[in-house]
């Protein structure tokens, strides 16, 4: 399995190249994380979300990549009378497609994207069967983002960047048991460090 990975990952860098990639992107992004669920995002404190990011940028402007977003672990009450503690994580790896158009030494851009998220949930109620208290579920979604990278010194650039994601799921139990739907999206807002690797004129 490893072996077909960095295969297709070879394959991919090799047809990119050929397209016209002119440089590599590798940053790292750290900040905060919102819910649009309503009910989760009252019952669950605030957390955080750290993602390293690869992308190929091409000299007409468009750019591939990847990110994995992970970090998001939060704690909180759940329950008809917030009685029991829970705590949840999500995770994502997810591929993009964005268009940045150069000004001095600004880089706005947009961004498209689609990954599979990681839902998992356990909640601390020792009388209930787990069927009921630990969840695991895996989706796919949609996300569109922007932001800006300001060129530093020797291809180090500082950037910004907003993304909201669309993700709704419904956990799944072996019970005859109907959950409610969960609206686990929401916006991004993070701050990126990150070096840009020159791959010549082409």
């Amino acid at each position: 399995m490893q072996k077909r990975t960095l295969i297709t990952l070879s394959l991919l860098f090799m047809m990119c190249f050929s397209l016209g990639a002119v440089s590599i992107d590798l940053g790292l992004s750290y900040g905060s994380r919102s819910l649009a669920d309503k009910k989760l995002s009252e019952a669950f404190e605030k957390g955080t979300v750290f993602c390293p990011e690869l992308s190929l940028n091409f000299s007409w402007g468009l750019s591939l990549g990847a990110l994995l977003e992970t970090g998001y672990q939060v704690e909180g009450k759940v329950g008809t009378l917030n009685l029991y503690d829970s705590d949840m994580k999500v995770s994502n790896f997810e591929f993009f497609a964005g268009y940045s158009h150069a000004v001095g030494r600004f880089h706005p851009f947009a961004r498209l994207g689609f990954g599979t998220h990681t839902f998992k949930m356990n909640i601390d109620a020792d009388h209930l069967p787990v069927e009921l208290t630990s969840f695991k579920e895996n989706k796919r979604a949609v996300s569109l983002g922007g932001g800006v990278k300001v060129d530093l010194h020797k291809g180090f650039y500082l950037g910004g960047q907003v993304r909201y994601v669309f993700l709704k799921l419904r956990p799944e139990s072996k019970l005859d048991v109907k959950f409610a739907e969960l609206d686990l999206g929401g916006w991004r807002l993070m701050l990126t460090l990150g070096y840009r690797l020159s791959l010549g004129s082409r």
